[in-house]
């Protein structure tokens, strides 16, 4: 099993591309083998 775990604080004039980045990641994430979630708080 691999978990990533990570906390992001970006500079307030970068917070929503930083957002918007994350959540593109969502699709790619679901097509690996094993992936079970992703969670965004904010």
């Amino acid at each position: 099993m691999i978990a990533v775990i990570f906390e992001v604080i970006p500079h307030s004039s970068l917070k929503q591309d930083c957002l918007d980045i994350a959540a593109s990641l969502l699709p790619l994430l679901q097509q690996m083998d094993g992936f079970i979630s992703i969670v965004r708080a904010h």
